[in-house]
Order: structure tokens, then sequence, then C-alpha cells
């Protein structure tokens, strides 16, 4: 997920493995995980039961009110109030990044593979829900309809080991038909500048904490940038 060639597709169908994953060990994984956390207490020499809890009795209001004297055990406990609790998280935490990954890829997907396009009228709804995407009142990055002709066009003339964004943009650029598909050029640009991950900027300013203290704050820029990119790389 953090390296710099990961794409949209890649990371959803990366995500959506893991969503399914912890969802199936929510149903089926307590007692390997219990197995598991017993053999490593056992190594550490530390007690494996589940210490009893002492319950808190409530006072009735009422005489018709009924006393419920089931207390359920110590592990049943740690169940519904850990395992599960935390289980839980975990999945609404993800589900809300796969449901963003997935409305980038819905957007953004039909580029990822240029050389196989979908029919024609596919197509044209892709296309325009990019251009409705891209628009900015009365403002508009691309036109939808002349990037459709566009794509349809440009598939015949790209070779048979260039289908992704990264490879047709080099191919164009090379060829110098930048002009001649103006609204791809657009689209694949920005496709690539969408960033997967914070990783990298997490990573960059990790380290610029190391270079740039307040006895260097007159550092210059050209310098800074040199150290970091050096520190980056030993990493």
């Amino acid at each position: 997920m953090q390296g710099i060639t990961m794409d949209i597709i890649t990371a959803t169908s990366i995500v959506k493995g893991c969503l399914n994953y912890i969802i199936s060990y929510r149903n089926t994984g307590y007692i390997c995980a219990v197995s598991s956390a017993k053999k490593i207490a056992e190594t550490l020499n530390v007690e494996t039961s589940f210490k009893p809890k002492r319950h808190r009795l409530t006072k009735r209001q009422f005489q018709y009110e009924s006393l419920d004297n089931y207390e359920p055990t110590p592990e049943e406990e740690f169940k519904r109030d850990f395992f599960f609790c935390l289980i839980d998280t975990s999945i609404t935490s993800i589900q809300s990044r796969f449901e963003q990954l997935e409305s980038h890829k819905n957007t953004w997907g039909f580029l990822y593979n240029i050389s196989d396009l979908p029919e024609h009228d596919t197509l044209v709804k892709h296309c325009m829900d990019l251009h409705n995407t891209l628009k900015n009142e009365d403002q508009n990055d691309i036109n939808g309809l002349d990037l459709c002709v566009e794509l349809e066009h440009i598939k015949t003339l790209l070779p048979k080991d260039v289908s992704s964004p990264k490879a047709v943009l080099e191919y164009m650029l090379q060829s110098n038909t930048s002009d001649l598909f103006p609204n791809t050029w657009i689209s694949l640009r920005i496709l690539l500048t969408i960033p997967v991950t914070v990783a990298s900027g997490e990573r960059s300013f990790s380290k610029l904490k190391l270079i740039k203290t307040y006895l260097r704050s007159t550092l210059g820029d050209e310098k800074l940038t040199s150290q970091q990119s050096f520190l980056l790389k030993m990493k």
C-alpha cells in the first residue's frame, strides 16, 4: 500500500481482501486468538485463565421488577467487551477507507487499461462522469464526449505493451501526440497525481524534523531538500 507504483485499482483490491478477512475472522477467529494468546502466556509464565469480576447488584425500585440472575463468565465478557469491540472498530474504519477508494475507482478505473476499454455506451458514461467530476461551475478541465472519441482512437495507435496510464502518457510525450489528444493528456496527468496513500509525505515530514531543528532554522531550501532526499534513500 505504501509503494510508489501503487494504483487505486490494486489498493481497492487489497483493502477489499483485508475487509473480507476481518469480517470472517470476527465469526471464526476468536478460538484461534485465545489459543495463541494462551501459548504466549505460558511461555511468559503468565496465568492463562480469565479472572472473575465481582458484579454489582442493581437495587430494585419496585417489587414487581425481576432480578436478572444470569451472570456472564469472564471469558464471555472479554469476548463481548473487547474482542468484538476491537474487530467492529477495525471493520468500520476499513469500510470507510474502502468506500473512498471505491468511489475513486468508479470514476477513474476505466483509464487504468486503455488497451481494454469497455463498450462505447459504457465508455461514454464513464467519460461524462469524469467530465462532471472535474467540472467547477462553468469551467471544465475536459470534455467528456471528446475524451471518449480520443480514447477509442488512441487505443488503435498504442503498441501492445503500452496500456497503463504512465506508459500511455510517456508514449504520447515521445510521439508528440499530446496536442492531438488533449483531453486524454489532461485526464492521465490528473490521474497520476492522485495519491493512494500519504505514506511518502509522512516519511518526508518525519525526516524533516530531524534535519531542520530550532538550532538550524536558517537552513536553505536547496540544502534542506538534498539532505532530506539522502535520509529517505538510506531508509
